[in-house]
């Protein structure tokens, strides 16, 4: 009997985006719980948490997926092996061109030999055909929209996880256009432009988590200070100042001093 049980297993590239987001540390434990999945006699973790324990239902489920299309070829493999193996594929045929002699006529020849060749050759010239031409694949409509937002996005990284999302995400018209004014809006704005660009998030981020909502700011806008969330103002307080200095003020007027004085502290 075929041995279907797995001896390797696939780690896709697109799985890098998001093991950046653990430490070291969630990565370590997540790659032991991977091989404690494929490993039929160990079991399940149950140890994962938080960003990890996500990542880790997801590459779970591609797992799955793998084994399952594994073991559909390892059973058409069997069934093939009980009918023989692989069937032969058919002969072409072949064709093949006759070419004809017209036939000699007997010798003859006197002395006297006179030959009358009143022979008319007849040759069949066959014409080919070009082969008729082939219309080109018609792209998908998600497809060019993908590559006219790849254009406009200014982070060319992981763009397979890009399209992937894209895809899933499946933008109407008026979506379409959302996100290319989003894109063109965060390209303008203090976030996208610090450091050189280095807080733009990966396309297929940007994508999944909907960015394309997001209020930023700017460039160029200067951020006004806000008051400490929280904290009361003194009204008595500021009140009985201003009442202190306006009586203070009365008396230096009565005292000849004449107007200017302090008023609210300020010089």
């Amino acid at each position: 009997m075929q041995d279907t049980t797995k001896k390797s297993f696939l780690l896709y590239l697109d799985y890098a985006e998001h093991l950046d987001q653990l430490t070291d540390a969630e990565c370590g434990q997540l790659l032991r719980a991977i091989f404690a999945h494929e490993d039929p006699e160990r079991p399940e973790p149950t140890y994962l948490r938080g960003a990890a324990a996500m990542a880790y239902s997801f590459i779970k489920a591609q797992l799955d997926r793998d084994r399952e299309e594994y073991e559909k070829k390892c059973e058409t493999n069997r069934k093939n092996g009980l009918k023989g193996g692989r069937p032969p594929k058919p002969k072409e045929s072949q064709e093949t061109e006759r070419f004809f002699e017209k036939p000699k006529k007997p010798d003859t020849d006197t002395d006297n030999d006179t030959d009358t060749d009143n022979d008319t050759d007849t040759e069949t010239i066959k014409t080919l055909s070009p082969p008729a031409a082939v219309d080109a694949p018609k792209k998908d409509l998600q497809a060019e929209r993908f590559d006219e937002f790849w254009k406009l996005y200014p982070r060319k990284v992981g763009k397979a996880a890009a399209l992937k999302s894209w895809k899933k995400i499946k933008p109407t018209a008026e979506l379409f256009e959302r996100i290319l004014t989003a894109v063109e809006a965060a390209k303008n704005s203090q976030q996208w432009q610090k450091d050189g660009g280095q807080f733009i998030p990966h396309p297929a981020t940007w994508l999944n988590q909907g960015r394309w909502d997001d209020e930023l700011t700017p460039a160029g806008t200067v951020a006004t200070s806000k008051p400490a969330a929280g904290r009361k103002v003194d009204t008595m307080g500021v009140l009985e100042r201003i009442y202190r200095e306006e009586d203070a003020a009365d008396d230096s007027e009565r005292n000849g001093a004449g107007p200017g004085g302090n008023f609210l502290g300020l010089p």
